[in-house]
């Protein structure tokens, strides 16, 4: 039995992505210790009976010494805990992470890092690019030790990280998100509501193009094409893509989309929509999407690697261009229109939901690659 500790900058990844693995490798007889700011959520996965230790750190920070303080506490905590295995999930936990477990020399656990996207650090925005220049040589030291495997999302990410020498090839596994549980998120067996619902479901962040969303929104009106727009999603004030609240507050009194907040039954509430949308701009691999196609729904998302995973055009869905409203009203209308297409691209997306990514499935990957690490005799001579 190995002492795994589950790493994530936000107690919210860890109970609402990260369970299924918990469960899965404590059935399998592990030991399981989650690990994570202290947050709302907190208290939720304790309730589960999981032990949960606290990092405090500041997901938004960029101040040097605060960071370091991350670092150092994190350290410590591994140095206490002293478990086999460390699986860090997004991008601070995984570098952070990596530095606090080479630092414990000889003592080192084996280390997993998961990029469910890559995140703020490699936007195009200059910012981005500054920060990237500066931490490059570090993400090449701490990610790139040979004892250390690294799970990506999507084919592109894990490619990039390979071409920029991150990362070992035969240490970078793929592993198609998450995994969703096909009886909880199923079709809906009552007719549609007469008014035809497209639904978003994610934080509301910039970058997950909500405002193309709302424009979107603005061109089929003016069409006359009877159609809501539904965004279900909380603020990340932890966020730098976090939209101000007084953004939000324009767009609500729009009338062009309905902002439903936080919302706890994302599985009953795809069973009213008639369209999953997802216009991200990045994405690393889509939980919302992944979900509404197990309930059944055509997909419209960007055709960007995170969304072409699960959206095939002319089988389940629509890929349009990043940013390009006008494509998003076009796909809306063209699916609106064609209702027997809509039912066939359903029926397709519950198909592959079924095939390729049934939470026992990605689980069972995870799993074996557990195993793969917990075999290798590398992680007991690694060096930097």
């Amino acid at each position: 039995m190995a002492h795994i500790l589950l790493v994530a900058n936000w107690d919210w990844v860890l109970f609402h992505f990260r369970l299924p693995l918990a469960r899965g490798l404590c059935q399998a007889g592990h030991r399981v210790t989650l690990v994570a700011p202290a947050g709302d959520y907190t208290d939720r996965l304790k309730s589960l009976g999981y032990t949960v230790a606290d990092w405090p750190l500041e997901r938004r920070s960029t101040n040097p010494a605060g960071e370091l303080r991350a670092v150092v506490r994190l350290h410590a905590l591994y140095v206490r805990l002293r478990p086999d295995v460390v699986h860090h999930f997004t991008i601070k936990p995984n570098l952070y992470g990596s530095l606090a477990c080479w630092w414990m020399g000889a003592q080192r656990p084996r280390v997993i890092n998961t990029f469910s996207g890559l995140g703020f650090l490699f936007w195009s925005s200059w910012r981005a690019r500054v920060l990237r220049r500066l931490l490059l040589p570090l993400l090449r030291g701490a990610l790139g030790q040979h004892c250390q495997w690294t799970v990506f999302q999507n084919r592109a990410d894990r490619e990039r990280f390979i071409t920029d020498r991150l990362v070992w090839p035969d240490r970078a596994r793929l592993i198609l998100g998450s995994g969703v549980d096909t009886t909880a998120f199923f079709p809906a067996s009552k007719p549609r509501r007469q008014r035809p619902v497209v639904l978003t479901a994610v934080r509301l962040l910039w970058d997950k193009g909500l405002a193309d969303l709302v424009q979107a929104a603005r061109i089929l009106r003016r069409q006359r094409i009877d159609v809501e727009f539904w965004v279900a999603g909380g603020p990340d004030t932890g966020n730098p893509a976090n939209i101000p609240d007084s953004v939000l507050y324009a767009w609500r009194a729009s009338g062009l989309i309905r902002l439903l907040g936080h919302q706890e039954d994302i599985a009953g509430l795809l069973r009213q929509a008639d369209i999953g949308l997802l216009a991200s701009h990045h994405e690393g691999f889509s939980r919302f999407l992944l979900e509404a196609a197990a309930t059944g729904l055509p997909l419209i998302a960007t055709d960007i690697p995170g969304c072409r995973m699960l959206v095939r055009p002319g089988r389940n869905g629509t890929l349009v261009a990043p940013r390009a409203p006008a494509a998003i009203a076009a796909a809306v209308a063209d699916l609106l229109a064609n209702p027997s297409q809509m039912a066939r691209y359903g029926r397709e997306s519950r198909g592959i939901a079924e095939a390729e990514y049934s939470e026992e499935r990605i689980v069972a990957q995870y799993l074996d690659l557990y195993q793969d690490v917990c075999r290798d005799e590398a992680a007991s001579f690694c060096t930097i």
